[in-house]
């Protein structure tokens, strides 16, 4: 019996609780998700591993880091580039990973020369401006992971 098998180089890109970050829905998964609860510019109620920053009275920010980790597989690549992009364009809301705004809904580069194998903890951010109408603000990230 012949036996062929063609190996592919892969790279798997998870997201995992910080230490210091909320709680990751699907931590140590490629769809890994963030829900900030109720949120509010004054007198805000403090969450774990929330921060909130008060931006004078035009806004305020809230953020929590989170770790994305790169594993690869099969082939040599002494890093990777991470790149985002918000899945809608958000023109009132700044949506930043890293410090890297992301809120235009096109592709942007968060790290050139990431590390592999290793947690490495990035901020999400959400600055919300005093205008914003109360209600539910959701949006998906979507990452993508390149070799170099």
């Amino acid at each position: 019996m012949g036996v062929t098998a063609t190996v592919v180089g892969t790279l798997n890109l998870t997201f995992i609780t910080d230490a210091a970050g909320m709680t990751v829905g699907g931590t140590g998964t490629a769809a890994g998700t963030l829900a900030f609860g109720n949120v509010q510019m004054f007198g805000a109620a403090p969450v774990t591993n929330l921060t909130q920053t008060v931006n004078g009275v035009a806004s305020f920010t809230i953020s929590t880091p989170v770790d994305i980790r790169a594993d690869l597989s099969n082939t040599t690549s002494p890093n990777f580039t991470l790149a985002a992009t918000l899945t809608t364009a958000d023109a009132t809301n700044v949506w930043t990973v890293g410090g890297v705004n992301i809120s235009s809904g096109t592709i942007t580069t968060i790290a050139a020369a990431a590390a592999y194998a290793t947690n490495t903890p990035y901020v999400f951010a959400l600055t919300i401006p005093a205008t914003e109408a109360a209600g539910l603000i959701t949006n998906t990230i979507n990452f993508t992971a390149t070799s170099n």
